[in-house]
């Protein structure tokens, strides 16, 4: 006989299950709107992309007095002059602050005298000093052309590779590009960097 006063023990299993799968449900469509309202306000984070670099046309170009050299540049990465001395970089995804350099572009470019040393002299210092400092000599000093521009050029390395390119600069001065560009996650940085040397000339 049913309880007049309550439920039927099928009636209250039944309830039960009722009110679970309708819990479900509104568990399910709370979660599922949230998600979406999360998405829609902080998405999920995409690798860096790669600096254009299939058209210099757009690109920016730098002229510097100081040193009496241009290039070209894309818009994204940082150029800044301090003195005698021109950085270019641009920071890969895995580059954090107050570190050394590990992901990224990374060009200089300076001038100064040969201090009475031919080139080949001036550079083959550069070499030593990469020795002296702990650096090992990754492919020997060799003439080198930079757009129609004679020097030499060698590569070193210790916690990361670099090259040195070495020009003459007008009377007994020297012209150096230092290439210290790594792209560990093959972001394309060092065709961006063989890009902005390509537009290279001398001013003066």
């Amino acid at each position: 006989m049913p309880n007049q006063k309550g439920f039927t023990p099928a009636l209250i299993i039944i309830l039960i299950a009722v009110l679970g799968i309708g819990g479900y449900f509104v568990y399910s469509n709370s979660r599922t709107k949230t998600a979406s309202s999360v998405n829609q306000t902080n998405p999920t984070p995409k690798p860096t992309e790669s600096v254009s670099f299939a058209d210099t046309t757009n690109w920016k170009r730098y002229t510097s007095s100081n040193l009496g050299f241009s290039i070209k540049y894309p818009a994204e990465v940082t150029l800044e002059e301090k003195d005698n001395l021109v950085l270019v970089s641009f920071w890969g995804p895995t580059q954090k602050a107050n570190t050394e350099f590990y992901d990224g572009i990374n060009l200089s470019f300076t001038s100064g005298s040969l201090k009475d040393k031919t080139l080949k002299e001036f550079a083959d210092s550069g070499v030593e000093q990469t020795k002296l400092n702990g650096g090992v000599i990754v492919k020997p000093l060799l003439p080198f052309v930079l757009n129609g521009i004679s020097g030499y050029a060698y590569q070193g390395g210790s916690q990361g590779r670099f090259t040195r390119i070495y020009l003459t600069s007008g009377r007994n001065q020297y012209f150096m590009i230092s290439d210290g560009t790594v792209d560990p996650t093959e972001k394309g940085f060092q065709k961006i960097t063989d890009q902005i040397l390509s537009t290279f000339k001398f001013t003066q």
